[in-house]
């Protein structure tokens, strides 16, 4: 009798325990850590102070009651299957460093406990910090990062939501082939000028492909280094290739270097167009007019005609001061994301939550970005794509009169496009 007692007691202390160690897992899911990398300080800080108010206000719409946004977990707070866990970002400044990058990545999967990895904006720095995660099997959702090398490596762990370079030159001559028909012309002839960099050696990669398989010539290919100081010399081989379509891939200091040494030569072609930088809010202000008829390919404008588009950009005014713009917009996705995610995982494992996102199935109307839906190709072998948003697509826009303009594709366009572009000394 003793002994059923004894071990009645037992047991009795093993289901005790068993509950507690219970109740401390769901008090410690409270909190939920997610790790956030981004420039904050070097030559890309200006753009990391974007991304960090964009993650930041989609976690708080996450953690947060908002009934009259159409977003996943807007209307609830936090993780409902969850028991309400907040999300918590950790910031690690990348300082646009790929090394650094994969350090930080490290130090918060290991040091900091978190569950994911969010951010990133150079593909540099993307490759090698989703390749950390990667090692230690934890899932990366980037916003940006247009390498397409990123999603060949055959990842478990790395998603990515934007479109990837190859996506953004097919899309580009798409949008050429449109104003070929739309004004009769032929134009035939490219110029590229490139950082040598990850992103714009692909950048140069996937347009001379491009080129080649429509019939198209190039006729200048220029790189030029990281952090430049001057593109003067760059822009006089430009103007000698006298090219009818201009290429540039780079960012926000070297576009604008790149506008004053155009102006100063007089170089403007029949088609010029940007990939990022020309976004950043800084551009504009600090070129002028001379700006006026720069096209860029974007992901997103706080113009598109969709409900949530609007609302989510008074709300994002009226905290920050400023309307949404491309650099906030493309990290303010991957939060809801993982959120959505890890809901549906009802589990801070990170294989569940991998899982999870490798069965994501977001609908356009739930996402600020001109997307049918958001899901996930799925993994395949190199080199293939594994875990691409397969509903991306490319906006092409154009400066006018100092604002961004939707120019294609021409459904969604907000005006019609300036073309052909007239030299400056005529303009």
């Amino acid at each position: 009798m003793r002994q059923r007692n004894l071990l009645a007691g037992i047991i009795g202390i093993v289901f005790a325990s068993a509950f507690s160690l219970s109740s401390i897992s769901v008090a410690a899911e409270k909190v939920i850590k997610v790790g956030f990398v981004l420039p904050l300080t070097g030559g890309l800080a200006e753009t990391g102070r974007y991304m960090r108010a964009g993650a930041e206000f989609a976690v708080d719409i996450i953690n947060n009651k908002y009934p009259d946004l159409n977003l996943p977990l807007a209307k609830t707070e936090g993780i409902p299957s969850l028991n309400n866990a907040k999300i918590e970002i950790i910031l690690a400044d990348s300082q646009g460093d790929p090394n650094v990058a994969r350090a930080e990545v490290e130090r918060l999967i290991e040091n900091a406990g978190v569950v994911a990895i969010l951010g990133g904006w150079t593909s540099a720095e993307i490759k090698t910090g989703s390749a950390a995660a990667e090692r230690l099997k934890t899932p990366y959702v980037s916003g940006g990062g247009s390498s397409t090398d990123l999603t060949r490596r055959g990842f478990k762990y790395f998603f990515r939501l934007c479109p990837h370079l190859g996506t953004n030159a097919e899309s580009f001559f798409d949008f050429i082939g449109d104003l070929n028909k739309m004004y009769n012309v032929g134009l035939k002839t490219v110029a590229v000028l490139y950082e040598n960099t990850e992103y714009g050696s692909v950048t140069f990669e996937e347009t001379k492909r491009v080129v080649g398989e429509r019939g198209y010539k190039v006729v200048a290919q220029i790189p030029f280094p990281k952090d430049t100081t001057s593109l003067l010399s760059e822009v006089m081989k430009l103007k000698a290739s006298n090219p009818e379509i201009f290429v540039h891939a780079g960012y926000v200091s070297d576009s604008i270097l790149l506008t004053k040494a155009m102006e100063n030569q007089n170089f403007l072609p029949k088609v010029w167009s940007g990939l990022t930088g020309y976004d950043n809010p800084t551009f504009i202000p600090s070129v002028g007019k001379t700006a006026n008829g720069a096209c860029l390919r974007g992901f997103f404008s706080p113009r598109l005609r969709k409900d949530v588009v609007q609302k989510v950009n008074q709300l994002y005014a009226k905290k920050y001061g400023t309307e949404i713009n491309m650099e906030s917009a493309m990290p303010f996705n991957a939060p809801f994301v993982l959120a959505d995610a890890i809901n549906r995982a009802k589990s801070l494992d990170k294989e569940a939550i991998t899982k999870a996102l490798e069965a994501t199935n977001i609908p356009g109307d739930q996402t600020i970005m001109p997307w049918d839906s958001i899901r996930f190709t799925p993994y395949t072998t190199p080199p293939g794509h594994t875990h691409d948003n397969v509903s991306s697509r490319v906006l092409m826009f154009q400066i006018q009169d100092g604002k961004q303009e939707i120019i294609w594709p021409f459904p969604l366009a907000t005006a019609k496009p300036i073309f052909p572009l007239k030299p400056y000394d005529k303009r």
